[in-house]
């Protein structure tokens, strides 16, 4: 069960519990008990935790950021089950990261964190 200890991130989503049956399929994303029944804890593999709520406003497309430490990997495990992508793996100030949607109209960013140095 999540705890006061352990840190966690809220997701709003459009249908949080039709998406966790997608983020653990197809994301590899692993259920936690909660203290309450209406609410749902998830972990990723990278030990981050996140609580699902529903999504405050109809309009907000804001993204849900998923770490990775292998964003062409995921693309193409993705891509197999059928993910329809926004674009292909692309590099940002930020690192690799690719970009799509879900069945239920949420908006995922999965990015690899590179550090890139610069000449000064």
């Amino acid at each position: 069960m999540i705890t006061d200890e352990k840190k966690y991130q809220q997701l709003h989503l459009k249908e949080p519990l039709r998406s966790v049956e997608f983020l653990v399929q197809a994301m590899g994303f692993e259920t936690m008990p909660a203290g309450y029944a209406q609410e749902v804890f998830i972990h990723d593999k990278l030990g981050n935790y996140f609580k699902l709520v529903p999504n405050p406003c109809a309009n907000w497309q804001g993204p849900v950021l998923i770490y990775t430490n292998d964003c062409l990997s995921n693309y193409f495990e993705l891509k197999t089950l059928g993910i329809h992508f926004i674009h292909g793996p692309q590099y940002t100030p930020q690192g690799l990261m690719v970009e799509f949607k879900d069945n239920w109209g949420n908006y995922y960013k999965i990015l690899e964190e590179r550090f890139y140095e610069t000449d000064q």
